[in-house]
């Protein structure tokens, strides 16, 4: 599985409203630096791409950790064969392998756009920091946020992974909308199934877990991807190791 990134380097720029001539750089927020009322206060603009110096330590970050698991696809129920004394006639597995590659020349393929800034507080699928950053304790400075691993969370994103949350306006499976098209809260509060997409993902990475130093990726991650191949070969597959949320 390969995603190929054209990134965009980008910084937000907010206006002091007593003096429009005088600016600092700020963190990247997604609530904030997407609302169009702000877009005169925070301004987005182009920054040199010579100041991003750390595209392959995150590529291998984000590969590190979607592959940590070594996720394979096996066939679910496999035949026996009367060569082998009774022994599996279909024991090849699959390995399955997150791969993310980053592009800077607009020109080149690519299947997706991040705009990068220096520093984020609330990334999305669109738009990283290469920092994640949070104000200290004492509300003086900014410090980086601990244990987390926002850019594997927006790279699940690229590849279709849902949020695991719907407090701060996740999108969630479609299993928790009911046919008024709203949320069903008490179905995603529950998430009763370990084995599917959460409605709050407590550990997992696309939910809170992502802050977490023990976040998990469970095996239904790779459930789309069983169901591509599955329908490809025309055999019933299944995802190893088996981890629930």
């Amino acid at each position: 599985m390969r995603v190929i990134v054209l990134v965009v380097p980008m910084r937000v720029r907010q206006i002091d409203p007593r003096n429009p001539k005088v600016s600092e750089t700020v963190p990247y927020e997604s609530t904030r630096d997407t609302d169009v009322k702000n877009a005169e206060s925070f301004v987005k603009e182009r920054r040199a791409a010579t100041e991003i110096t750390n595209l392959p330590n995150m590529k291998s970050a984000i590969e590190e950790f979607l592959n940590k698991n070594k996720y394979k696809l096996t066939i679910k129920t496999c035949p026996k064969s009367a060569e082998n004394e009774g022994a599996s006639s279909c024991e090849s597995q699959i390995t399955v392998k997150f791969v993310i590659d980053f592009v800077t020349d607009p020109n080149e393929t690519h299947h997706a756009q991040v705009n990068l800034y220096p520093t984020a507080t609330r990334a999305d699928s669109g738009n990283w920091g290469e920092l994640n950053v949070q104000r200290d304790d004492k509300d003086t400075k900014w410090m980086l946020i601990p244990n987390e691993h926002v850019q594997q969370h927006e790279t699940g994103h690229l590849f279709s992974f849902p949020d695991e949350y719907f407090d701060r306006g996740g999108a969630i499976h479609k299993k928790y909308i009911n046919t008024q098209q709203q949320i069903d809260l008490a179905l995603a509060t529950a998430s009763a199934d370990k084995n599917m997409w959460q409605g709050i993902g407590r550990t997992t990475l696309m939910g809170p877990g992502v802050y977490d130093p023990g976040v998990k990726m469970p095996s239904y991650y790779l459930n789309r991807v069983r169901d591509w191949f599955g329908r490809q070969t025309g055999w019933d597959w299944k995802v190893v190791p088996h981890i629930e949320a």
